[in-house]
Parts: C-alpha cells; sequence; structure tokens
C-alpha cells in the first residue's frame, strides 16, 4: 500500500448501486453491489464475504497442492447483470481479497456520489472482504431502471478421492464411487496409449484442415506442434488415454501420483502444465449407456508398458 492508492482518477465516471443481492444471517454470506465505474470500459465492482481457508496459508509446492488450493478457490465466474428486462454481458474479472486493494480512491469516488458502506458492510474488516471487479460488455454505464441482478456460472463441486489402483492397457475397470447412501457410477471402458506424433500427423494432414488453412500455415504449425511436443515427450514415448463412462454432469481426473508429488519448478514436474495433451473419444455412449468421456495421462510413459498405476484424483459434479 502507499499514496498512490489514494490518488482520484479524474476520467473515471462512478455510479452507486448499493445493494445487497444476497444475505443470510446465519452463515453471514454476502454478496454486495457497490456500482457500476466507467474509465476505459465499462466495469461493475462487487463485495463479497472472503475467508482465507487453511491450504492457502501453507507453502504448496507440489502439483498437488496447488491443484487442490486453485480448485478449491475458483473465482466466482460472473456471467452477465440483469437491471429489469435488460441484459449486460460479462467477459472478464479481476478479484483479490480487499485487504491487497491498490484502489482506495474507487471507494472515496463512490462516496463523493453518495454512497455510503451499509450497517452490514461497515464493521466486517477487510481481512474477511474482496473485491470483484466485472467488465461489463456495453459502451457507457446505464440506467438503473429496474431491479439489479446477477448472473454466475456455477463452480463445480469437487471432492477429492486420492484413490490409487492398478489398470492394465486394454483392459476394463469398474472405478465406481460409495458416497453416502449413493452410488456414483464410472466405468472405464477402455486404456490405450497414443503416439503423439501421429495424432499431430492426422491432424494436420486431414482435408478439412486445408479448407481453412493454406499449405504454408499447415506446415508452419506442424513444425511448431512437432517441437512444442518434442520438449515434453521422447518420440519413443506414449501417452495413456483412459475412456470411461460417467453421468453428464460428473467428471473424473485421472493421474499419475508421482506426478501429483512432484515439486513445483522442476523440469519434468512443469511438462502438464506448458502443454495439455487431449484426445477426443469415437463414440457419444459407452456401454452401460452413460455419456462417453476420456482423460489423457499428462505424462508420457514407456511405449511397452502392459499396466499402470493411476490415482483418481477428483471428481467434479456439476450442480444444477
Amino acid at each position: 500500500m502507499n499514496f498512490g492508492a489514494l490518488e482520484i482518477h479524474t476520467d473515471r465516471k462512478v455510479l452507486p448501486i448499493g445493494e445487497t443481492i444476497s444475505w443470510n444471517e446465519d452463515d453471514g454470506t454476502l454478496r454486495y453491489v457497490l456500482g457500476f465505474s466507467y474509465e476505459n470500459g465499462l466495469r461493475l465492482h462487487v463485495i463479497e464475504n472472503y475467508y482465507e481457508r487453511e491450504h492457502e496459508q501453507e507453502y504448496e509446492e507440489t502439483h498437488r497442492e496447488v491443484t487442490k488450493s486453485r480448485l478449491l478457490n475458483e473465482f466466482p465466474s460472473l456471467t452477465k447483470v440483469t437491471i429489469g428486462e435488460k441484459e449486460y454481458l460479462s467477459h472478464s474479472a479481476q478479484g483479490s481479497p480487499m485487504r491487497y486493494t491498490d484502489d482506495i480512491s474507487l471507494f472515496c469516488e463512490f462516496m463523493r456520489e453518495g454512497w455510503s458502506a451499509p450497517e452490514e458492510l461497515k464493521y466486517i474488516d477487510w481481512e474477511h472482504l474482496a473485491l470483484y471487479s466485472y467488465d461489463i460488455e456495453y459502451g457507457e454505464i446505464p440506467e438503473i431502471d429496474g431491479e439489479v441482478g446477477l448472473v454466475y456460472k456455477k463452480v463445480p463441486k469437487y471432492s477429492f478421492v486420492e484413490w490409487q489402483f492398478l489398470l492394465k492397457i486394454g483392459e476394463p475397470y469398474d472405478c465406481s464411487l460409495e458416497s453416502g447412501s449413493k452410488t456414483i457410477p464410472c466405468f472405464i471402458n477402455n486404456v490405450y496409449l497414443i503416439d503423439v506424433f501421429e495424432e499431430i500427423e492426422k491432424t494436420y494432414s486431414d482435408p478439412r484442415a486445408r479448407e481453412k488453412f493454406s499449405e504454408e500455415q499447415l506446415a508452419d504449425m506442424k513444425r511448431r506442434a512437432v517441437e512444442i511436443t518434442e520438449q515434453h515427450c521422447p518420440r519413443d514415448m506414449r501417452y495413456v488415454v483412459i475412456e470411461y463412462e460417467c453421468n453428464e454432469d460428473i467428471s473424473f481426473c485421472f493421474d499419475l501420483t508421482e506426478s501429483l508429488d512432484k515439486k513445483i519448478g522442476t523440469a519434468s514436474g512443469n511438462s502438464a502444465s506448458l502443454v495439455m495433451v487431449t484426445h477426443k473419444t469415437d463414440k457419444s455412449a459407452g456401454e452401460h449407456g452413460l455419456p462417453l468421456k476420456s482423460s489423457v495421462l499428462q505424462t508420457p510413459v514407456a511405449q511397452d508398458i502392459t499396466e499402470i498405476s493411476v490415482e483418481l484424483f477428483y471428481i467434479s459434479i456439476n450442480e444444477k
């Protein structure tokens, strides 16, 4: 924090709204719409409760810990703002705990326009509040001629299973889970290896690609794809594809335990974060009648392996 944070933006216009969208006295949940600001684009500012989780305070040194922290602290994703019958789309955002806010003048400008902190916010320490600023697709500050509403993309619910088991190449496996009194079905239909360099050849020799790009463009894209891939996967190594079927609103994340437990910063430990290998299934449903999905383990393995120990790291559930 420095005095620059108090500097008034003379070209910035603000429109206070000062409306509590949700407030629950039992658990203290809060989403408070501060208002709009306009300076090289329109933004909506929202204040929410923020409580630092225990794992955020720890030194995160492995991919497992970093992934857990990222998923459990997913940024609330605003998709649109409604004002009466009108809708305004949101396309990007910034957010941080208010103790890190580096633009205190924003609050001064809102106060200058008549805003004052409501009672439910006035005595909450900034340690427990976060400010989210959403970019809105609109050229000016809109008129407030109706009730303000916020529409958010629902954040999946994550459950960390961390269950290790052995898979054999070419064989199925039932990895359904018991959760309370319910069964979460998941059937691995196939486990196989892919040569990612062959996949690159198929991609850039596909006639459909020639309809979109010139031969010169395709050659250049293919060259770059090969160069990037060679940094992470030797020519004699393969990637493991796990084809599985489960409920439409559930996804399973498989990985190698040794990859998850590698420290951030090791050469091999950074591969998955620098390049992501994907593979599509040929069918939409599996033999059990459930949606068919695929997961590619992001660590290359020997091309002659016949079995591999994997970890069901977590499952994500999209709540409707």
